[in-house]
């Protein structure tokens, strides 16, 4: 019984491989289209670039100096609008969520409009570092959007959308062991992969300078005003705590350029793509044609031998 089913077996892989040599010219005919399809798909990808860069979340010693006070004056420290300080894993993750939120990316947009170079960028010329837009979405030369709005979107593009496209080419992680911010960026042009991550950066930094100066002038015009007005001692003296560090927090948002993030490894411009990988696409599509230049040839010898038994039967 064994030797029967093995025989069985063999017979079946031979006539698969007869079925398969039959149909072969068809099988490379189907290949070879697919290879010649995958060469000529591969070259119109354009070339992405991704810089990077390492980014250490600022930490300062009033913090725990801060925090003590607030814990034992935190109604007063809450009126005078003085924020505790986040521990260093919230601050990162403050960082991390900043960078990804929509908010972050329509205040980018108002003071720097990448809108064009997210949206419309389609190739680039590295020698003399042009980007090259499709026209059909953004005339460069007019400085016009020219794509078709429609029910979902008009034609100048909104935040949110720009956000959306930009949140498939920008990454952003931390390293739980060391607690470093990296960041990265992918575009056509490797000028503007690295020129994005340096205005993130700047951005934020700004950002949370303005916050923390806003911040920590108002909480010193009430805190002035507070001490004004109160007689006991070791009041007095956690107030004028609470001012020494708000004023400390003021002057270094005016003299910290990296107030937020400083830089350990900073963005560059890339020399080598990172994607498309040519070779890999290539291979896969013609893969792909063979694997189907198979399936047909298969197809077709079941509908041929169906039709001659369909004939015999009624001969």
């Amino acid at each position: 019984m064994a030797d029967r089913l093995n025989s069985d077996d063999v017979i079946d892989i031979l006539q698969i491989f007869k079925v398969i040599w039959r149909g072969k010219l068809l099988i490379s005919l189907i290949t070879l289209l697919f290879a010649i399809f995958s060469i000529y798909y591969a070259l119109s990808l354009p070339n992405i670039y991704k810089s990077s860069t390492l980014l250490k979340v600022s930490s300062d010693d009033q913090q725990s100096q801060l925090s003590s006070i607030g814990s034992q004056f935190s109604g007063l420290a809450s009126m005078a609008g003085i924020n505790m300080p986040l521990s260093g894993d919230d601050k990162v993750y403050y960082v991390l969520e900043t960078l990804k939120s929509r908010g972050f990316t329509k205040i980018l947009l108002a003071r720097h409009d990448f809108s064009p170079k997210i949206i419309a960028s389609k190739d680039f010329i590295r020698k003399s570092n042009k980007i090259i837009f499709d026209d059909s979405i953004y005339n460069n030369k007019l400085k016009v959007w020219t794509r078709e709005p429609n029910e979902y979107r008009e034609a100048i593009p909104t935040h949110l959308e720009v956000h959306n496209i930009l949140m498939k080419s920008f990454s952003v992680g931390v390293d739980k062991e060391s607690g470093f911010v990296s960041l990265s960026y992918s575009h056509v042009s490797p000028v503007f992969a690295k020129e994005f991550l340096n205005t993130a950066i700047n951005e934020l930094n700004k950002i949370s300078k303005t916050k923390d100066q806003l911040e920590s002038l108002k909480a010193v015009d009430y805190l002035e005003k507070e001490i004004e007005s109160t007689q006991q001692k070791d009041i007095v003296n956690s107030i004028n705590s609470l001012i020494t560090m708000q004023l400390k927090t003021k002057m270094l948002s005016k003299i910290k350029d990296d107030y937020l993030l400083s830089i350990i490894d900073p963005p560059y411009v890339p020399e080598i793509r990172s994607s498309p990988n040519r070779a890999i696409i290539c291979i896969f599509i013609t893969l792909i044609g063979g694997f189907l230049g198979v399936i047909i040839v298969f197809f077709r010898h079941y509908f041929q031998n169906s039709k001659a038994a369909s004939l015999y039967s009624k001969t």
